[in-house]
Formats: C-alpha cells, structure tokens, sequence
C-alpha cells in the first residue's frame, strides 16, 4: 500500500484535457491522461477507508506500527487526490484533501477514521457531478470543436457566412440532434441560394427565406432549357453539368428547404438527417467549385 506513487502522465497535457470541455477526448486520453489516475487514488482512499478495520486491537504490540502505516497511506492517497484534483481544477476537493492530510496526522484511530470516511464521500459525489457524453465513433468525424472547414476549405472561402452554420450542424449531428442538424442545414443554404440564383440569372429580389421553393426550381429548369438548345461547346457542356448538378442536390433538400421557411414542425431521423447534410454539402461543394457569375 505505501510503495511509491507512479505518476505516467503529463501534467501539462492533463490540464489542458480538463481546460477544453468541448473538445473530443478518446478513451485512451481518459485512461492515460485523467481517469485513470483518479481511479487509481480514489482506488486507495477507500481501500483506506475500509482497511483501518484490519488494525490490530490497541492492546496489540503491532498496533502502533500498523496505525503509522495506515497513516502514511491514508495521508499519501490523500495527497494525490490532491495533486489529481488540482490539474482537473477541483478547487475545493483539493484543498479538502491537502487539508485532510494534515489533520489525519494528527487525528485519533476512530476520528481518523470517520475523517477519511467523509472525504471519500466527498470525492464521491465531487466525481459525480462532472459528466461525460460518450460521441460514437461514427459520427464523430462530423464533430469539430471549433468552426472549421466541415465541408472543406473552399467552401468555408466561397461562403464565410455559412460555415458557423455547417458546423454547428454537424456537431447537431454528432450528438444525434437530427432535426437540429437540419435546421442549422437549411440557415447554411439560405447564402449559397442567393450565388446559385444569381448564377442562374435570377437574382432573388425578396429574401431568400420569402422565395416560393416552386419558382426556384421553375427558374432552374428553364435555364437548363435555355442551354440545351445553345451550340454544343465546352463552355455549354460545363453548364449543363454544373446547373444539372446544382439542381439535384437542390431537388434532393427541397422538403427540408420548405418545412425550414415555414416554419414546420417536422422531425427528422438520422437516415434523413445524414441525406440532407450529404446533398447540402454536394450542393455547396459544386457551387465552391465554380467562381461566381459576374455581377
């Protein structure tokens, strides 16, 4: 019980594990980095706790010396609870802890023992208090913690004012909150709607949200139209492709686009969700990919 504590992790690494709430920390950086540290000396308090049962009486030769290492122990599980509270910023179970150590010292065997009884009670309900969401490692690739390029970088350059959307989506998305994931979708859409108009040559007057679905994929079709019967050329066989594409994608979240803009109350499932967020962010790639049309 009193061999040396080992202490195999970074405490500069543990801080800024418990610093970044928001952050994905793998299994391993549990185990490695914070939880299995506090396990360990949580472990010791209250295998502590229960063997100062195993005490000789106090009439018995061994029990002045069996009393001092069950101090030592107690005070040295005390101190790394301590030390492990202090990196997790466990202000007040810290300095419970530091302090406790130096009152055991002290303390009678029976007071010793209500005193180490409490504080791992309290490091119980401490621990208890702080909760974690396990993320599915299939979803977690749609997760970012901050708002980073999600659909990729030339969307996040082409629209700028998207990108808090896309990404709150996707962490709607990773936290299996479909309907909320289609919304942040649909706000995402609203500016690349108003490139992919222009593009085709209509550009929205009213905003974008007040715009009848009908006449927008009205106006994609007869542009398509239009170009079909232009000369063959490169320039007319990458329009066709871009504005065919374009009007797919855009077919595709047309339900979604109108439950959003009014104001639906309709729920969505993750099959759904996952189809939505994969032809919003084909529909935004293809319009990255292609410069705007000029003004």
């Amino acid at each position: 019980m009193n061999a040396p504590r080992e202490v195999n992790h970074d405490a500069n690494v543990v801080a800024e594990l418990w610093a970044r709430p928001y952050r994905l920390w793998s299994l391993l950086d549990m185990i490695r980095f914070v939880a299995g540290q506090f396990v360990r000396a949580f472990y010791r308090l209250e295998l502590l706790q229960t063997s100062v049962f195993r005490l000789p009486l106090e009439n018995d030769p061994a029990y002045e010396e069996k009393l001092a290492e069950w101090r030592a122990d107690a005070i040295d599980a005390l101190r790394a609870m301590a030390a492990e509270s202090e990196l997790a910023g466990f202000r007040s179970l810290m300095k419970r802890c530091n302090r406790e150590h130096q009152t055991l010292a002290s303390a009678a065997p029976e007071p010793a023992l209500y005193l180490l009884r409490s504080v791992v009670a309290d490091v119980q309900s401490e621990l208890e208090d702080h909760v974690f969401f396990r993320l599915p490692a299939n979803r977690s690739e749609w997760y970012r913690e901050t708002d980073s390029s999600l659909f990729g970088q030339a969307v996040a350059d082409a629209f700028p004012g998207s990108n808090e959307e896309i990404c709150e989506a996707g962490r709607c998305f990773a936290f299996a909150r479909w309907t909320a994931c289609v919304f942040h979708l649909m706000r995402a859409v609203e500016r690349a709607l108003h490139q992919w108009m222009h593009d085709l040559g209509a550009p929205i007057a009213t905003p974008v949200e007040q715009t009848d679905i009908k006449q927008i994929l009205d106006q994609a079709d007869a542009h398509l139209k239009r170009m079909e019967q232009q000369t063959k050329s490169p320039q007319r066989a990458e329009d066709l492709a871009y504005f065919g594409a374009t009007s797919a994608h855009f077919r595709a979240i047309k339900d979604a686009w109108r439950d959003h803009v009014s104001h639906s109350k309709k729920t969505y499932d993750e099959s759904h969700a996952r189809e939505i967020m994969n032809n919003v962010k084909a529909f935004m790639r293809t319009l990255a990919s292609r410069p705007p049309a000029a003004a």
